[in-house]
């Protein structure tokens, strides 16, 4: 996702101030490709919203096949040049702009004026009745595309939750394998990098991909991980996810933020005899929701 230079910064702060203040923001936005080359989209953001507290942001863009960029474009310059105003997503331009738009009053002469007054007076009615009109027609418009921006958000937390269900469920599963931790208790690396290639094919074949496994010891190092195989016995304790499952000794999931992006770790206590000897932890990204949307030709940002 690429900002493209055609459109004012302005547009862009109007976006995260609105984000800031707890409310969605809908604009037709042009992007750039990677190529130069450039699209437009109906862009929907909106906060992320969980216990009162922000923890993220959405963004639902969907194609617009046939727009008048032109059109759009004016709007562009307009706002840079400050003859169009940009809030919370809402086009406005000034009453002055607009009555100059409809009125030549200006352009007359003295006795022209006066003989125009009455003529003026009707256009000055009929441009507020226009303008009264055109604002119900925007704000029809923007609640028909609050409507959609809602259903497409809810669709996209349901199957968000569902992802982070699923992990859940899949790291308990392993964190009772009981091959996986008689391996784990040996201190057999090698089998256990056995174990997760054969558990990451069988996940890929139902279009879980891109996961990752990580085994913690009781006093929350590292004991092996997909990622990074070879590299074993780094405390993971400074993570709250890795203290958390150690103090509370129960199975969670959540967000966290890496290097590749927000993840989803999936966590389970690892306890035999009712000792707690570690946990099992699964990676997983949204890749599998971003595929169904495509499919709908819908695309997002998270």
């Amino acid at each position: 996702l690429l900002r493209h230079p055609d459109v004012p910064e302005i547009v862009f702060a109007d976006m995260w101030r609105t984000l800031e203040h707890g409310d969605t923001w809908s604009q037709i936005v042009k992007n750039r490709r990677k190529n130069g080359d450039h699209y437009w989209v109906m862009a929907n953001a909106a906060p992320i919203i969980k216990d009162g507290q922000k923890i993220g942001y959405v963004s639902v863009r969907t194609p617009i096949p046939n727009l008048n960029a032109g059109a759009v474009e004016q709007i562009y310059r307009d706002i840079r040049s400050g003859k169009q105003r940009i809030h919370a997503g809402m086009l406005s331009s000034s009453w002055k702009d607009k009555l100059d738009f409809i009125n030549p009053f200006s352009r007359l002469s003295l006795l022209g004026k006066v003989a125009a007054i009455g003529v003026m007076t009707l256009l000055v009615n009929m441009a507020v009745l226009i303008i009264n009109e055109m604002s119900q027609y925007d704000i029809r418009v923007q609640e028909e595309l609050r409507i959609r921006q809602n259903i497409l958000i809810t669709q996209l937390q349901a199957k968000v939750q569902n992802k982070v269900g699923t992990g859940l469920s899949n790291a308990v599963s392993m964190s009772g394998d009981r091959e996986l931790i008689d391996a784990f208790l040996a201190g057999d690396r090698e089998q256990v990098a056995k174990i997760f290639d054969a558990k990451n094919k069988a996940y890929m074949g139902i279009d879980f991909k891109g996961l990752n496994f990580h085994l913690h010891t009781a006093d929350g190092k590292s004991f092996f991980h997909t990622a990074a195989p070879t590299k074993f016995g780094q405390d993971l304790t400074s993570r709250p996810s890795i203290t958390k499952v150690i103090n509370e000794k129960k199975p969670f999931s959540g967000f966290e933020v890496a290097n590749d992006g927000v993840m989803i770790h999936s966590l389970s206590p690892i306890i035999r005899d009712q000792q707690y000897l570690g946990s099992f932890e699964l990676t997983s990204g949204v890749g599998s929701v971003s595929r169904e949307f495509q499919k709908s030709d819908i695309s997002y940002l998270m």
